[in-house]
């Protein structure tokens, strides 16, 4: 008996010892795998830790109910009730000593995912027990109350999202509230129990997440000739809104347009919000080359990608947005910082040419004039020689300030 103790004891400490380092890797799982409630029930072998009037065989059935809390999971308040059979190993007073512990008790329990198949973690729990023995005397049944206190561990298999087997060490003590004291002390026990945990497992369909709403996209007319422009400045917005009772975290907005962007935009990043929540978010583009290859007006529909965590859950959303590409031999006015979308200052035909401008009238200053503007005025003349005209939209006046600019294709 003592070497199955220790043998067991081993296994206890075993547990305890694995169940706190995996408290410092984090919760992440908990709270992806957390479910509402847990029903269970169980076999436990018990073995005595003192000397009892005589030997006995223990053991314990029970069932179980478990409540995860919502916002931390891995902690669980339980309630637990079963019955402890006593049947005596005594030959000369076989049936004398047998007798039932019906109890219930109410703790909380700890079960930390450290992986998607498997727990660890460790209970506690508190209550009473009412002992009847059937034959100790003669004139009938008699009965005891006793407190019951019990704490153990436990290592636990998930197959799947609603099944559970756990293998738990465990100890409990017994206090007898009268005089009969036959089986105070405590017990040692090594059992496992099945578990039934209700709720949507998150890796299937029908849990996926739909935590935001897009109140509005706006996405203009793009050009293509603008393409650089739209790296760093917001050519549009969208409208999010919480539609969770609790807050959604790490949302990441983006822009992705197929065949025309080698990744994904990146918009903005939120790091929370909160219910019913409403954010602005400018979008920005970084379109390949393949813009320049379009003709005319080429209609488009592209996505604005959200990922997020709801409670730890990962999750995203796309919703699709029709525009309007132009090709790159258009560009409006309606602001003119927009010009820069035309400059392309490390062009090497555009540096020879201008390096070619400089030293053709280099022997011809104009003393009344700076040199950035004498060689403004230079390169002015000098593609006017090439033949680059300017043309105004005819169907929008210079005062409206909504012109188009025609370029000479290569």
């Amino acid at each position: 008996m003592n070497r199955l103790l220790r043998t067991r004891a081993s296994v206890l400490l075993l547990l305890i010892t694995t169940s706190a380092a995996a408290q410092m890797t984090g919760g992440e799982l908990d709270l992806y795998y957390r479910y509402p409630v847990g029903f269970g029930v169980g076999y436990r072998a018990l073995t005595p830790l003192r000397a009892l009037v005589t030997d006995f065989t223990i053991v314990e059935v029970a069932a179980e109910v478990r409540v995860p809390v919502p916002s931390a999971p891995a902690f669980q308040p339980l309630v637990r009730g079963g019955v402890i059979g006593f049947d005596s190993l005594s030959t000369e007073f076989s049936d004398k000593w047998d007798h039932r512990h019906l109890f219930a008790a109410a703790g909380i329990a700890y079960a930390h995912r450290f992986a998607r198949t498997f727990e660890i973690g460790a209970d506690i729990l508190a209550g009473a027990t009412y002992a009847t023995f059937p034959s100790l005397v003669d004139t009938g049944p008699v009965g005891a109350a006793n407190l019951y206190v019990g704490a153990g561990g436990k290592i636990t298999l998930v197959p799947s999202y609603s099944i559970a087997v756990e293998v738990q060490p465990h100890l409990s003590w017994i206090r007898s509230l009268s005089p009969l004291r036959v089986t105070d002390g405590p017990l040692f026990g090594l059992g496992f129990s099945l578990h039934y945990r209700f709720g949507d497992d998150p890796d299937s369909a029908r849990a996926l997440i739909r935590s935001i709403r897009f109140d509005q996209v706006t996405v203009p007319p793009l050009f293509a000739a603008m393409q650089s422009y739209y790296v760093r400045n917001p050519f549009g917005s969208v409208l999010l809104t919480n539609t969770e009772r609790h807050p959604i975290t790490d949302l990441e907005i983006a822009f992705f347009q197929q065949g025309f962007m080698d990744s994904a935009t990146i918009a903005g990043a939120i790091e929370r919000l909160d219910p019913g929540q409403t954010v602005e978010v400018p979008l920005y583009a970084s379109f390949n080359q393949n813009v320049f290859t379009t003709e005319g007006v080429t209609p488009l529909v592209a996505e604005v990608i959200v990922t997020y965590r709801n409670r730890a859950r990962p999750a995203e959303q796309r919703q699709p947005v029709a525009y309007d590409l132009h090709d790159r031999s258009a560009v409006t006015w309606d602001d003119d910082r927009k010009i820069g979308a035309l400059i392309t200052p490390a062009d090497s035909a555009l540096r020879n040419y201008a390096s070619f401008i400089r030293q053709a009238v280099r022997d011809q200053p104009r003393a009344t004039y700076n040199e950035s503007m004498q060689f403004s005025m230079q390169l002015y003349s000098a593609l006017a020689e090439l033949g680059v005209l300017y043309q105004a939209d005819p169907t929008a006046p210079f005062e409206q300030h909504d012109l188009l600019c025609v370029v000479p294709r290569p």
